[in-house]
């Protein structure tokens, strides 16, 4: 369920959280809340805007540099369909991660797949369904894509999936 509100989309998940998108000149904000409290985020950089990333596990070049820059890392996530591609990692360190892990990832709506890297999304994605081992797969991946957005979460990645923005629900926070 998807309810506009002033300045931001609130939306319900079926677990119950409360995932909240909010949007300025610099940024789309994605918040997962749980009982009133923020148990996760996402930053989504818009273009020409630099977040200071000195805090996260790969700090300050965190979204110059590919995901291999980064060796800790406990989980992945990987999306390929028409409705969103993404790829997102757990990584245990940081300045914060006595209370969050850092999360780092790669969002088509903020740009777009070219040919190479779609075909590793699609066959990462594909691999972890079937069950079969994906480390060569991931390797691959995280050797040539670079993060282009960035979040902190004290629960993992399975409630941050659900707050990456689809393309439509990019396209509606954008008009």
């Amino acid at each position: 369920m998807i309810l506009l509100e002033r300045h931001h989309i609130l939306k319900k998940t079926t677990s119950g959280d409360f995932i909240k998108y909010y949007k300025d000149k610099r940024f789309i904000l994605s918040s997962v809340t749980r009982d009133g409290a923020i148990v996760a985020f996402l930053v989504f950089p818009k273009n020409n805007f630099i977040p200071n990333t000195s805090e996260h596990a790969g700090g300050d070049n965190l979204l110059f540099t590919p995901f291999s820059s980064k060796e800790s890392v406990t989980d992945i996530r990987v999306n390929a369909s028409r409705s969103v591609s993404y790829y997102i990692e757990e990584n245990p360190v940081g300045e914060f991660s006595n209370l969050y892990s850092s999360i780092a990832g790669y969002s088509e709506f903020l740009m777009p797949l070219d040919q190479e890297k779609q075909k590793l999304f699609y066959r990462l994605s594909e691999a972890l369904v079937i069950g079969d081992n994906v480390s060569e797969l991931v390797v691959n991946l995280r050797n040539k894509v670079i993060p282009n957005f960035y979040g902190y979460s004290i629960e993992g990645l399975n409630d941050l999936e659900s707050a990456i923005l689809t393309l439509t629900e990019y396209r509606l926070m954008m008009k």
